[in-house]
């Protein structure tokens, strides 16, 4: 037995080395982690087993409160006991402390096979960072390491302690030596991927909004309250949350993404991040969106109104002509902020702090941009907006996309223009993968992320020509994946693993985030909740509105039921690629693909429509025609759903005061138009340049 699991142990660090080499190191998943462990937990006689937590450090985990004074029952190892017992009442529980005060990690590491691994431990808690000033920092590494890998080649799973505070030093100076440490005891267990107790950013946190000496007892050994606070992140790691009363909420905001993840059946992208997090939530296969681009979207998300009902329309507003919000109507983080919540839009290297809402309020504003400012002991709503699937596209060189491969719309040319383009853009999907890993890994180091509620859905669809700015599925249609941690009363709603097919908005997310902050939803919100006890009927419909949009005005709407879809053009001189912005003719390749197969008469059938002036109307059976190509409006057998279709959207209009159908002021109509007009001139040279580089694809007649 001994052998099988000094192999398995040595297959794990050789694991751990080769996630080293592909440069994907970060610290154990709170939630997968101690998955084994938590399973015998749960166990009850005669089928359960003892286990064994050794807890290995100096005079704090020893329990010296006041040297000599050793208060071992108000230590953090007892009082990890207890929580841990409270929630597993069944199992079977050592706390083991092998700790000795005034030792450091070299001298710890010298006696950790014969005095620890010889308790036969499930899992080992290491916490020396205090005392290894002494030893300095490479000593101290070496020790740490050697503790590391012995446990790891016994199969032991291993958490790692920072450093509890010593008040002779600045808690929050960045360069102190207890600071160093830290950052050192981070970097390991990112390294070996074990897990990680971060007392020493608890009681930074502590630190900013509380008198640190009521947390301590003498100047380097914390009380009872402060063994608490530590005993409270450690619970974590065995499934329990670390906070009662309200989740905190987490939106993960992806732009110009559409369902192009493998999680959804798209077999060339791989997004394991994602695909993990629909793994432990539900993953919705029918959320649309109230606009195919980023501001008026945005806005609804930001209100639960749709944006035509609040004058908040068009896309990007200059400041002084954006309405304020009609009365009673207030935006989501302020709604939020009321119920006590912390509300933040984090900017770090993967949020960009994006609002880019259409109106003016005193109310919609954050509390803070910063992570460092989130409490576990306070309810948060957090927003990361990514940049990417935006354009301009980056290229993933560890999982590039084979052009070859990629499927082409057929209402595209299949050119390598168009087929070098959707291969950038999913491997632009790839790396926003990885951040959305990133931003849960960090939510995870943090110790939030047993207590926190995760959306992670997109401002709307792709950003290709027929999708971004267009009523088609392809610009309306975004992945939605919603998952709750186990301890929390919310995830009997959200089953790990499943899917949700019932037809839904976007501003249904704003409804079913301020009902899951135990909040009642105002009678004024447009959109329902999905979930709990204030869950309101599935939609029939779900509508859609476009305006202005940079210098094209599309005053577009679209009705969609689970099978048909309605889409009314109100302004129509102009063809799909017609439409085009300045910005789009600068960015997208395949608009000016289409326009030189259109010079040369090279267009297909399929292809025609994009250079064809846009009808009055569009109606389309998507289970017959699931990419929208053949509109059944002149389809005499379709008359009477035509009709109802008509009457719906008009209905919708009319019920939910559509102010997109009335005249625009001069004022807004003027800027609109010396928008365009900036805009044509400033990125003329770059559209040149576009067109031009197309152009030499082509004669080069790199078709596949």
């Amino acid at each position: 037995m001994k052998k099988a699991i000094t192999f398995l142990g040595l297959f794990l660090i050789a694991s751990v080395l080769l996630a080293q080499a592909d440069g994907n190191t970060s610290i154990a998943d709170r939630a997968t982690y101690l998955n084994e462990i938590k399973e015998q937990l749960q166990l009850k006689w005669p089928k359960n087993r003892t286990i064994n937590l050794v807890f290995h450090g100096h005079s704090v985990p020893a329990g010296y409160f006041v040297t000599p004074h050793v208060n071992t029952l108000e230590a953090y190892p007892q009082l990890s006991l207890k929580k841990v017992k409270k929630a597993y009442p069944w199992a079977v529980v050592n706390s083991i402390t092998t700790a000795i005060g005034g030792e450091n990690s070299v001298a710890g590491a010298k006696r950790f096979a014969t005095e620890v691994l010889s308790h036969r431990p499930d899992v080992a808690f290491i916490d020396y960072g205090l005392n290894d000033r002494r030893a300095g920092l490479e000593a101290a590494k070496a020790a740490w390491e050697q503790m590391i890998q012995e446990a790891l080649a016994e199969g032991v799973k291993v958490i790692l302690f920072t450093p509890t505070p010593d008040q002779r030093e600045d808690l929050l100076a960045p360069n102190s030596e207890l600071t160093k440490h830290a950052k050192q005891i981070r970097a390991l267990a990112a390294q070996y991927q074990v897990g990680l107790v971060d007392s020493y950013l608890l009681f930074q946190e502590l630190a900013k909004k509380e008198n640190l000496k009521d947390y301590m007892a003498q100047s380097n050994h914390v009380n009872a309250l402060g063994h608490d606070v530590v005993a409270n992140e450690i619970k974590t790691w065995f499934g329990i949350p670390a906070q009662k009363g309200p989740p905190n909420i987490l939106w993960i905001i992806a732009e110009d993404l559409s369902p192009d993840l493998a999680c959804y059946g798209h077999s060339l992208v791989k997004t394991p991040n994602i695909d993990a997090l629909a793994a432990r939530g539900v993953r919705f296969t029918q959320a649309f969106v109230t606009a195919p681009v980023c501001t008026p979207s945005r806005t609804a998300l930001a209100t639960g109104m749709y944006q035509t009902s609040i004058n908040a329309h068009h896309m990007r507003y200059p400041d002084e002509l954006r309405h304020e919000l009609p009365a009673p109507v207030t935006p989501l983080n302020e709604l939020l902020r009321k119920q006590g919540y912390q509300t933040a839009n984090i900017k770090d290297k993967w949020g960009k702090g994006k609002t880019d809402w259409s109106f003016r309020s005193d109310q919609a504003h954050y509390d803070t941009d910063q992570w460092d400012s989130l409490s576990r002991d306070q309810a948060f709503f957090a927003v990361v907006n990514l940049r990417l699937t935006h354009r301009p596209f980056e290229r993933d060189t560890v999982n590039p996309i084979d052009p070859a491969k990629v499927y082409v719309p057929p209402y595209y040319p299949d050119h390598s223009v168009s087929r070098l383009d959707w291969a950038a853009y999913l491997e632009t999907v790839q790396l926003m993968d990885q951040q959305v890993g990133q931003v849960l890994r960090e939510l995870n180091r943090r110790g939030l992320a047993e207590n926190t509620i995760v959306f992670f859905f997109s401002d709307h669809g792709r950003p290709m020509t027929r999708a971004k700015n267009y009523h088609f599925d392809a610009g309306t249609h975004i992945p939605l994946i919603m998952a709750s941690p186990e301890g929390l009363d919310w995830s009997s709603t959200l089953p790990p693993g499943t899917v949700d097919h019932r037809l839904l908005s976007a501003i249904d997310l704003t409804a079913t985030t301020l009902a899951l902050s135990g909040a009642q939803k105002p009678s004024w919100m447009q959109g329902r909740v999905l979930l709990g006890e204030q869950a309101e009927p599935e939609r029939a419909y779900v509508f859609c509105a476009s305006d202005r949009i940079g210098e094209s005005y599309f005053k577009t709407r679209s009705v969609r039921s689970k099978r048909y879809k309605y889409i009314r053009n109100f302004n129509r001189d102009f063809s799909i690629n017609g439409s085009a912005t300045a910005y789009r003719k600068q960015m997208h390749p395949i608009y000016h693909l289409i326009n030189i197969y259109h010079e040369k008469s090279w267009l297909g059938p399929n292809q025609r429509f994009l250079m064809e002036t846009m009808p009055k109307e569009y109606l389309f059976d998507l289970n017959a025609d699931p990419l929208e190509m053949r509109s059944l409006v002149s389809d005499p057998r379709k008359a009477k759903l035509l009709a109802k279709m008509r009457r719906e959207l008009a209905n919708w209009q009319a019920r939910t005061r559509d102010y997109g159908m009335e005249e625009d002021s001069e004022a807004i109509i003027k800027a609109f138009e010396e928008y365009g007009i900036q805009s044509s001139t400033s990125r003329a040279a770059q559209i040149k340049a576009m067109e031009q580089a197309v152009r030499d694809e082509i004669e080069d007649q790199k078709k596949y």
